[in-house]
């Protein structure tokens, strides 16, 4: 850096010495220059510079006529503001865009490579290497390096194949290919992607290839074959179209064949495992001006949960569920409207077939936005809801819901007191059909006076504001008309289950929400929340429902979170969540904690006390620390107090380096799979990128064991 300040200066100021040609592209400035014949020799801090290059050297060479340059010694070549060359000769051939480098030393800042070879000839974007050694890390010392007799780099496509490949981690060689071609850059391409290669105890070696083919800007397909050597192989296979700016589609299709031994020593149903999942987005499908609208398809059809766990980028340690969810929706929105059908459809792995399981086909929600009526505070809005809900084996219904509220709102006490009124009038029908019990269709017509109480306050102190909002809502149902059969109100039928009708009770509810500030830096620092009803019975006589209270506080490294349920007819807490983050420097750390009655058995109709109930209780916590700056620890847990089982456990260990990255997972958790005993495994995750070459994927599973 030095040397080139000290040419700047010496160009403003030995002027004299330049050789500066109106008609070339290039100008030399140099400390002795003689020109001769077209040959012009340039000695002492030479400085060459055109639109493309910049040049120091201590010796040229310029034959004007062949337009060709000959350079010596300590020369620095600055191409195109981002490629850096250092050597001790260059022959450059301005005419035919040909190069020679002996030896070279190249760094590319768009993607931090450098290359060190020890001959090289450039030809207008391609570079031949002879025995080089390729990295993006300290040219001194570097974590890894590739060593290759020939190769070729390509700086405007941004590729580069090698041949006689050697990977090195510091001086060790851990992988050896004859050819290695990949990309410098992010570009999207076709070619093969790096592999994933592991090994597991119980499913022996692990090898999946994906392979990339890109044959258009706007469509691409990917074909991942694997193969589980004590397990079975099978594939995937990927194709994703972007038929427009606003939309993506994707198709996958997958199969995985187990090996006989394997599914009868873990206990799986079913020897073959498919999978066809449909993906596809869109905005402004015919939306115009400021509207809006959006299609959203999702459509699984998965034999079971296995073919989850076998899929090429799934974790074990992920959660599966075994009700597959397809579903299509469109929405169109506006200022005044909204509206939107879903199909939703349901396949439960758990059964032989799905004809029992209840879809929904379609669900219809039409909506028109909170304005006013006659004049500003008599506001009104409307929502429809329409969801046919169907299977092949049991009732179905049709059930239509709308909720019409017309409002008034006016101030009081200036500004400080606010009222409201509300008549809301709620409108439930059901059609049966398939009608097995002979159940009259249902139809169920309410209207609530709905007054509501509340005000705004904050009030300044020296050190902090506090905001006070306290409201009463005061809901006084009328039931207009109920006929038919309907679950909850009038029958406890199971078969009618699947479309409950909820009665509105007299009830007045309290809401109290306050919050601190810190005055000097506007931060919050607590939050309390409070709701509260009183359900009045028919009788007259009243009870206090289930208390809910959260509460948060904040402190300058995190937070104390606490959400609470009181039942009153039992006095217990029946829910209760707590949280605590903390972050200080290098360090964070979260733990929540959740207690709660299990109410799974109990149905919606059926009376029960809560301290019959079991409890459910677990603890989620996680610890990161992270020290010089580039690595981190961490630990994470999941554990059932009541069945003093961990659900998962995890250590991990991160390193994020300039030029390349670590990480390493050890993980002991439980298994989702098709067989009917439950499972759990250890299994270390290793991630070792190599930047930008790539990432290098292992996975280490040792025997599956029962719990």
């Amino acid at each position: 850096m030095g040397r080139i300040l000290f040419i700047l200066v010496f160009i403003l100021i030995n002027n004299i010495f330049a050789s500066d040609f109106k008609n070339d592209k290039i100008k030399i400035v140099a400390q002795n220059i003689i020109s001769s014949d077209g040959i012009l020799e340039a000695n002492g801090n030479v400085l060459i510079y055109s639109k493309e290059y910049y040049i120091v050297a201590n010796k040229i060479i310029y034959d004007k006529k062949n337009a060709t340059m000959q350079l010596f010694d300590n020369v620095n070549i600055i191409r195109n503001n981002h490629t850096v060359i250092y050597t001790s000769y260059a022959f450059l051939d301005f005419s035919t865009k040909t190069d020679v480098f002996d030896p070279l030393f190249i760094l590319d800042s768009n993607n931090n490579i450098w290359i060190d070879s020890l001959k090289a000839k450039k030809n207008n974007s391609d570079l031949i290497l002879d025995n080089s050694i390729l990295s993006s890390c300290d040219c001194y010392d570097p974590f890894w390096k590739i060593s290759f007799s020939s190769g070729d780099y390509n700086d405007t496509t941004q590729w580069i194949n090698t041949y006689n490949t050697t990977l090195y981690l510091k001086n060790i060689p851990i992988f050896y290919t004859p050819y290695f071609g990949f990309p410098t850059d992010k570009t999207r391409r076709s070619g093969i992607l790096r592999p994933t290669i592991g090994i597991s105890k119980q499913e022996g070696w692990l090898y999946a290839q994906p392979i990339y083919y890109a044959p258009k800007k706007n469509y691409d397909f990917e074909f991942i074959p694997q193969i589980r050597t004590l397990r079975g192989k099978g594939y995937e296979l990927k194709y994703r179209y972007k038929d427009s700016p606003y939309s993506m589609l994707e198709v996958s299709n997958g199969k995985f064949q187990e090996k006989e031994k394997y599914m009868t020593r873990y206990n799986l149903t079913q020897k073959e495992h498919t999978g066809t999942t449909l993906l596809y987005n869109r905005d402004k499908v015919f939306a115009k001006n400021n509207n809006q609208d959006g299609l959203y398809i999702a459509l699984n059809n998965i034999s079971d949960v296995d073919y989850i766990n076998t899929k090429y980028n799934h974790k074990d340690t992920q959660s599966v569920s075994s009700l597959v969810k397809s579903n299509v929706k469109y929405f169109y929105n506006t200022n005044s409207f909204y509206g939107d059908i879903n199909f939703r459809y349901y396949n439960d792995l758990t059964k032989q077939n799905n004809d029992t399981t209840l879809q929904e086909l379609p669900v219809v929600n039409l909506h028109k936005y909170t304005t006013n009526i006659f004049f500003d505070k008599l506001l009104y809005s409307t929502n429809v809801t329409y969801s046919n809900k169907t299977r092949k084996e049991g009732l179905n219904a049709q059930v239509t819901n709308m909720v019409l509220p017309l409002s008034y709102n006016w101030d009081l006490l200036g500004d400080y007191l606010h009222i409201g009124y509300t008549e809301q009038l709620n409108l439930t029908t059901i059609k049966y059909d398939k009608n097995i019990n002979n159940y009259s269709d249902g139809k169920y017509i309410e209207d609530q006076h709905i007054f509501t109480l509340w005000t705004n306050l904050l009030k300044p102190y020296k050190s902090l504001f506090h905001t006070l909002d306290l409201s009463a809502t005061y809901t006084v149902p009328n039931s207009i008309k109920q006929t038919g059969n309907l679950y909850s109100i009038n029958t406890n039928s199971s078969d009618l289950s699947i479309v409950p009708v909820t009665k509105t009770t007299k009830n007045l509810l309290f809401v109290l929400n306050q919050s601190f500030y810190n005055k000097k830096t506007k931060t919050l620092m607590v939050n309390h929340k409070v709701n509260q009803s009183i359900i009045y019975n028919k009788d007259g006589g009243s009870k206090l429902s289930d208390l809910e209270n959260e509460l948060t506080l904040y402190y300058k490294y995190g937070s104390i979170y606490n959400r609470s349920i009181f039942n009153h007819d039992d006095k217990m807490v029946i829910n209760s969540t707590t949280s605590l983050k903390y972050n200080y420097d290098n360090l964070s750390a979260n733990i929540d904690y959740t207690y709660s009655k299990d109410t799974s058995s109990v149905s919606s109709a059926q009376s029960f006390s809560y301290k019959d109930l079991p409890d459910a209780k677990t603890i989620k916590g996680s610890l990161k620390y992270k020290f010089l700056n580039r690595y981190t620890i961490g630990y994470a847990q999941e554990y059932n107090i009541i069945t003093h089982i961990s659900n998962k456990k995890e250590y991990s260990y991160n390193v994020d380096k300039k030029c390349w990255a670590l990480n390493l997972t050890l993980s002991d958790s439980l298994v989702a799979t098709s067989s009917s005993d439950v499972l759990r495994q250890n299994i270390i995750y290793m991630k070792l990128t190599l930047k930008p070459l790539g990432t290098i994927d292992q996975k280490y599973t040792q025997d599956i064991r029962k719990e």
